[in-house]
This record gives C-alpha cells, structure tokens and sequence, in this order.
C-alpha cells in the first residue's frame, strides 16, 4: 500500500485547460471516489496517476516518490477499466495469471495469488470457464481479480460499474466495499453516479469543468456543500435553491413568498442570495405554522417516499420529499416548515457558501 499526493496538477490541451491545479494527499489505505458529470475531468485526472496521460504542470507521488517520469507498468498500480477486456480465449484462470506469466513469476506463486484472488471475490467455481460463459457482474469480477493478484500498492477503477445494470450495480458496489474492508489497499475510483460515490467512499473529490469544488468525507460533502454546484450534484432530488434578499439591517432575509428568516447577526457580503434547502428537510408544518405556502402542481408516489412539485411565491419552484404514507394531491396548497439548521446560504453571483 502506498500514499498517493496530487499535488497542483494540470492538464491542457494546446491552449484549452482541462484540468485546474487539483490538490489532494490521498492517505495510505484510503478510499477516495473522483465524482463528476462527463466531461469534467476525472478521468483524465485518473488517467494521469496511472501514467496513462501526461500532466502539463504539478507532481504525482506514490509511495512518497515522484512517479512523472516513470512508466505506468513501473508505478506499481492496477486498473479496472469500464470495459472488461478479458481475453476471450483464455479462462478464468489464465486471465487473472496471464500478467504475472509475462513478469515472468513461477508457477506456484502465480497459483497461489490466483486462487487466493479468486476465493476473496467468490470466483473458485468459475476458474475453469470462459468469459462468454459469465455474467456482467461475473466478468467484473474477473477483471478486478486480475488486478489483486498483482497486489499493487494502488487501485485504480475508472467507472467499473458503468455496463451493468441497475441489480448488479448494487450487488457488485458490495463487493467492491468488502474488498477494500479485506485488502485495505490504497484506491482511487471514478464515477459519475452519486449512489455510488457515497456509498463507497472515505472522502469524495466532487470535480467540475476541471476544478475539484469540494474535498470531503461523502456526508461533509452532503450537509454543508461548499458551493451551489456541490449542493444541487448531491443528493436526489436535488436541492432547491430559492432566490432570496437581505432586509432590515441585514440579519435577515426574505424567502419567496414574503417568509423572512431571521439570522441573528448580519450576513457578510452585500450581494443576491440563494437559499438551498434540501427537498427531505423541508416538512408540513403544524395548523397555523409554516415558512412557505406552496401550491401543489404534481405528486410523484415512490412507494416509501412521496415527491411533491410545486410552487411558492408567484413562479419559484419547490420539490419537497415527504414520507410515502402522505396523501397529499395536485392543485392543493401545503403549509411548509424547515428547520433553522437546514437552510444553506450561497452568494448568487460567485455560488460560494456564505454560512
């Protein structure tokens, strides 16, 4: 296992930046998940610790050494791709052995590693098959199997579960989990699906355009987003974000609909607001109560939850997500409270937080 520091990488094309100066020390160990929509750069930035890309600017070290120079095959790394690339004429077994054959290890420890590989991701069964005789999940499996057996001091998944469906997704994030908990080796993952990124991570890297917005563990990252990025990227629905204005001598503002929000000291800044609330925080308030009146245009029935759309004030959309036993119905007009510790202020112009 090894320490990985990103330490001001850029990356450009010509004159186009793709990727903005990203700082991160990934701990010895830890899990670390690069979260972003396509086309932000995480992949790239993946693709650069692995060797596979050339930074333009700023260091990569692992193990405390400065690996720019060096090779991928000499980095001491593994990768699992989106893509199985298992060879199609070999088993099981060859696949995973096949590499340490080409390093020219002997024939007792490559089955040594094989099998031990194969018994931690449940794959003893299937030694013997080809992969057009495995499942999606299976095959992945094989791939990820193929990369433990060379017991490299990083990990390395750039979107694994991408071509799976939705079950095996689930399934297959498990076993992934359980993997790092048994192997505890150092890894880095990319993927644009939020499930995912929460679930598996120590600490997310929530990229953008090129830029890491935010750095923190998945519920850091979740209760006080660092910008309206971050906030409207984590967590389905997606947060709302209200336009808002500071009244009086500033210690409060006014929410559409004409709710004011006292804050106790005056907010620092002189600019527009937005105020982002989360759609599972916001509730129906008490008889007579409530921050906002809300005018219900549809209702989505989930099941176990009930997502109602609607409106406050003349046109700000609103979604609130309420317990599935609500029976609530389009054209009705809700009472809506929030708790205080709940609201998120942001600086509309820059999208930075403010509290």
């Amino acid at each position: 296992m090894a320490e990985v520091n990103i330490d001001g990488i850029v990356k450009a094309f010509g004159d186009v930046k793709v990727i903005h100066g990203v700082d991160c020390r990934i701990a010895d160990g830890e899990f670390i998940v690069i979260l972003g929509p396509s086309g932000c750069g995480k992949s790239t930035l993946l693709r650069i610790v692995a060797g596979l890309e050339t930074q333009t600017g700023g260091n990569i070290e692992i193990g405390g050494k400065v690996v720019n120079d060096i090779e991928p095959k000499d980095r001491n790394i593994a990768m699992v791709f989106q893509n199985y690339a298992l060879y199609p004429h070999m088993s099981v077994y060859d696949n995973m052995a096949y590499g340490l054959r080409v390093r020219g290890m002997g024939k007792a420890e490559i089955d040594t590693r094989v099998r031990k590989a194969a018994g931690i991701l449940n794959l003893n069964e299937l030694l013997e098959r080809r992969p057009r005789q495995l499942s999606g999940g299976q095959r992945q499996r094989v791939a990820m199997g193929r990369a433990i057996v060379r017991e490299p001091s990083v990990f390395l998944f750039d979107e694994p579960l991408s071509n799976l469906d939705a079950k095996l997704r689930v399934q297959m994030r498990i076993e992934i989990k359980r993997l790092h908990q048994t192997i505890k080796t150092t890894s880095i993952y990319v993927t644009h699906d939020q499930v995912e990124a929460m679930t598996l991570a120590d600490r997310l890297i929530v990229m953008n355009a090129g830029r890491a917005e935010q750095i923190g563990t998945p519920m850091e990252v979740y209760a006080r987003p660092a910008t309206t990025y971050v906030a409207g990227f984590i967590g389905s629905p997606a947060m709302n974000m209200l336009p808002a204005r500071r009244v009086g001598d500033g210690k409060a503002i006014e929410l559409p609909g004409g709710a004011k929000l006292n804050l106790g000291k005056p907010l620092a800044g002189s600019g527009d607001l937005l105020v982002g609330i989360r759609p599972e925080h916001i509730g129906i308030a008490a008889s007579g109560g409530g921050v906002f009146q809300m005018n219900v245009d549809l209702v989505e029935a989930l099941g176990a939850d009930t997502l109602v759309h609607g409106r406050v004030g003349s046109d700000t959309s609103l979604t609130v997500r309420l317990p599935g036993t609500t029976r609530v119905a389009a054209g009705q007009r809700l009472a809506l409270a929030v708790p205080a510790e709940d609201f998120h202020l942001y600086d509309a112009a820059s999208g930075q937080r403010l509290n």
